[in-house]
C-alpha cells in the first residue's frame, strides 16, 4: 500500500505582488510614482489656489478697502474745511461751498458702504468712526450751518471750539485707526499667504522626494529580484552546459522568471532521469558484454579442441587417401592384368576357332 505525501507550500511575504508579471511590477512602480506626483501636484494646485485667493483678498483690501479709507479721510477733512471757508465767504460762494459739503457727505456714505461690504473691516475703530461722523454731521447741520448761513464768524468759531465733534481730528483719529487695522489685516494675510506658500513648497519638495524614493525603491527591488532570478537561471544553464545537473535555479516567484526556472528544473529532472536510464542500460550492456566475453573464451577453447581433432582427422584422411591411392594403383594394375588376360583369352579363342576349323577340315578329309 503506497502513501502520498502532500507538501503545503510556504507562503512568501509579498507573494501577491512578486508573483505578478514583470510588466505589472514595473507598471506598479510607475503608477506609484505618477500617483504620488498627481497627489502632490493636486495638493500644490490647491495650495496655489488658496494663495491666489489670499492674493485676491489682499488686492481687494488694498485696491478697494484702503482706497475707500483714503477717500473717507479726504472727504471727512474737506467737510470741516468747506464749512470753515463758507462762514467767511460771500453769499454765492457760501452756497457753493455748502453744496460741496453735501457732496462730501455723499462721498462718505458711498465709501462707508464699500468698507462695510468687508466683514473683516467692521472693527471697533470703524464703528467709533461712524459714531463720531454722525455726531459731526448732526452738530454741523443743527449748529454750524445756521451760523454759516448767517455769516456769524464769531459764533461759528465759538461753537467749533466748544464742541469736540467739530474737531476734524476727533473723527479722523478713529478713521486712521480703522485704516491701520485694515493695513494690519493686509499684512497678516500677506504673511499667512507667504508662510503657506513656503510651507507648500517644502511639502511639495518633501512629497516629491518621498515619491521619488518610493518609486526608486520599488523599481530597484523589482530590478534586483529580476536580475537575481535571471542570474540564477543563467548559472543553472551554465552548469547544465558543463554537465552538472545538480545546480538548480533558486527562483520561487510565479512571474516569467519563476516559470522559466520551473521549466528549467523540470528539464533537469527529465534529463537526470534519462541519463540514469542510459547509465543503467550501459551497465546492463557491460554485464552482457562481460558474459559474452566469457562465452567467447569457452568458444575459443572448444574451437582449439575442435582444431586438434580436425588435425587428427586430417592425418587419418591423409592416410586413407594414401591407401585409396594404393588401392587405385592396385586396381589399375589389376585392370591391366585383366585386359591382358582378356586379350590372351581372345587370342586363345581365335586359336581354338582356327583349331576347330582345322579339325573339321581334317575330319572331312578323313571321311
Amino acid at each position: 500500500m503506497s502513501t502520498t505525501t502532500v507538501t503545503t507550500p510556504v507562503r512568501r511575504r509579498g507573494a501577491w505582488f512578486w508573483d505578478r508579471p514583470i510588466a505589472v511590477k514595473f507598471a506598479t512602480a510607475m503608477v506609484v510614482l505618477g500617483g504620488t506626483f498627481a497627489v502632490v501636484g493636486g495638493a500644490g494646485a490647491i495650495a496655489l489656489q488658496r494663495a491666489g485667493d489670499d492674493l485676491q483678498q489682499m488686492a481687494d483690501l488694498d485696491t478697494h478697502l484702503q482706497r475707500a479709507f483714503a477717500d473717507l479721510g479726504a472727504a471727512q477733512a474737506r467737510s470741516h474745511l468747506l464749512l470753515a471757508r463758507a462762514v467767511g465767504a460771500d453769499a454765492a460762494t457760501r452756497a457753493q461751498l455748502l453744496t460741496s459739503s453735501a457732496w462730501e457727505d455723499g462721498v462718505v456714505d458711498a465709501r462707508s458702504d464699500v468698507v462695510e461690504a468687508y466683514p473683516d473691516a467692521l472693527t471697533p475703530q470703524w464703528k467709533d468712526f461712524r459714531t463720531r461722523w454722525a455726531a459731526w454731521t448732526t452738530f454741523r447741520d443743527e449748529t454750524l450751518v445756521p451760523l454759516v448761513e448767517a455769516g456769524d464768524t464769531a459764533g461759528f468759531t465759538a461753537a467749533v471750539t466748544a464742541d469736540v465733534a467739530a474737531d476734524p481730528d476727533w473723527a479722523g483719529r478713529a478713521l486712521a485707526l480703522a485704516s491701520a487695522q485694515t493695513d494690519a489685516q493686509v499684512l497678516a494675510i500677506q504673511s499667512a499667504g507667504q508662510a503657506e506658500v513656503e510651507r507648500t513648497i517644502w511639502l511639495l519638495c518633501a512629497a516629491f522626494v518621498v515619491a521619488a524614493v518610493l518609486a526608486a525603491g520599488l523599481s530597484t527591488a523589482v530590478i534586483r529580484r529580476v536580475s537575481r532570478a535571471v542570474r540564477s537561471v543563467g548559472a543553472s544553464l551554465d552548469a547544465m552546459a558543463d554537465g552538472d545537473l545538480t545546480v538548480t535555479a533558486a527562483v520561487t516567484s510565479q512571474d516569467e522568471t519563476g516559470r522559466m526556472a520551473a521549466s528549467l528544473r523540470r528539464a533537469q529532472d527529465g534529463l537526470r532521469s534519462t541519463l540514469t536510464d542510459v547509465a543503467q542500460t550501459a551497465q546492463d550492456v557491460a554485464e552482457s558484454a562481460q558474459r559474452l566475453t566469457g562465452s567467447n573464451a569457452e568458444v575459443a577453447s572448444a574451437a582449439g579442441e575442435t582444431s586438434a581433432q580436425a588435425g587428427v582427422v586430417a592425418a587419418a584422411a591423409e592416410q586413407v587417401s594414401r591407401n585409396v591411392q594404393a588401392v587405385a594403383a592396385g586396381a589399375e594394375q589389376m585392370g591391366a592384368s585383366i585386359r591382358e588376360i582378356a586379350q590372351n583369352a581372345t587370342d586363345a579363342a581365335k586359336v581354338a576357332g582356327q583349331a576347330t576349323v582345322v579339325a573339321a577340315s581334317t575330319n572331312d578329309t578323313v571321311a
